[in-house]
């Protein structure tokens, strides 16, 4: 479905020299699959994103995607994004019919597909409420309403939710499960929070410092992390489990991107 081949990304630095964002990255995401990629903040997550959805071109490499060169948004990739991105004078129901709007859909297809929504994601009473009006966890579905208003298969989730609370966190995470099951949906998760990562991912990919360093099944990266950055990840999980040994602490700090 989507494919990423040997992509590398640099941004230009003051000093004339380049700074490498993403170094050789590769991975094969196929249809009906959970990604969930995941590492320490600047290893490249966000600008892996970016290329994926087609909001940035790699400077050598490819992205495709059905097979053909993804170089700009495509009407069948959505974002949902961690701060919501939501207009704060726009309705929620305004909200949510945007994207169709600016694909000038006809203004039955808008009114029918955005009350579809709103009763999916159980918003229907708020239509004409305000973002401001509502909860995080509600602004958080509104987003999510938006992400899938123009049919998308494949979905980028941004630390959709990071900034909630775990009992809103796991709403929203069984609702994209049960969005998934009815419209076959591929997601891909950016994420950090490992309790997460477990639920939501079939494989996981490790990132650190521009280089995808692990890639395999979720359940062996939890059982059989390789590498020793994983490893540390793992083990810095919150047991309530006292036998299970001391933390093992990550020693030193991430190389600098402009000279590893």
């Amino acid at each position: 479905m989507l494919d990423a081949e040997n992509v590398v990304l640099r941004y230009a630095r003051t000093d004339g020299g380049q700074q490498i964002v993403l170094d050789h990255v590769n991975l094969t995401i196929e249809q009906g699959e959970r990604w969930a990629v995941i590492g320490p903040s600047g290893c490249g997550k966000s600008s892996l994103l970016h290329l994926l959805a087609g909001l940035a071109q790699p400077n050598s490499g490819e992205v495709l995607y059905q097979g053909q060169r993804l170089k700009k948004p495509h009407p069948e990739i959505s974002v949902i994004l961690q701060e919501y991105g939501l207009f704060p004078w726009k309705t929620v129901a305004q909200n949510v019919a945007l994207p169709l709007l600016l694909q000038k859909r006809p203004k039955k297809e808008i009114k029918e597909r955005t009350n579809d929504l709103l009763q999916t994601l159980q918003l229907g009473e708020h239509a004409k409420k305000y973002p401001a009006q509502l909860s995080g966890g509600q602004r958080q579905r509104i987003g999510i309403a938006r992400s899938l208003a123009v049919r998308p298969k494949f979905v980028v989730c941004d630390e959709a939710v990071s900034a909630l609370d775990v009992s809103i966190q796991s709403q929203i995470i069984n609702l994209l499960q049960d969005l998934k099951e009815q419209q076959n949906l591929t997601y891909l998760f950016i994420t950090h929070d490992l309790s997460v990562v477990r639920y939501v991912s079939d494989r996981i990919g490790v990132m650190y410092l521009g280089n995808m360093v692990e890639l395999a099944p979720a359940q062996e990266i939890f059982d059989r992390p390789m590498h020793p950055y994983t490893q540390a990840l793992i083990a810095a999980i919150p047991t309530v489990d006292s036998r299970d040994g001391e933390l093992k602490i990550i020693e030193g700090d991430i190389p600098s991107p402009v000279n590893p």
